[in-house]
């Protein structure tokens, strides 16, 4: 389920990069038209908005990544008192 999860991430944020030079590699070939036709506004606007996106898909994957390293931790913790707690619970007893 994660990997499925974060290749579907992965693939967002390549597509909005990639959307993202398109438009900067448009812009910067066809610079005198942008600049005669005053576009640069609408340029740097779609660009910021790309961006925004692409920031946004990224700070979603760090978030899980957050989640993901709190239950792999938990899940650790559980596993050796649940194994203390079974040995107890069978009448043994722990010294040290």
């Amino acid at each position: 389920m994660k990997a499925k999860t974060e290749s579907e991430i992965g693939e967002k944020q390549r597509g909005k990069k990639e959307k993202r030079s398109l438009y900067i590699n448009e812009s910067f070939n066809n610079i005198k038209t942008v600049k005669l036709f005053g576009w640069e506004p609408d340029f740097i606007k779609k660009v910021d908005e790309v961006f925004q996106e692409e920031m946004a898909i990224e700070d979603t994957q760090h978030m899980r990544q957050k989640i993901y390293d709190f239950i792999e931790g938990l899940m650790s913790k559980a596993v050796t008192i649940t194994v203390f707690g079974t040995y107890v619970y069978l009448g043994n007893t722990l010294t040290i």
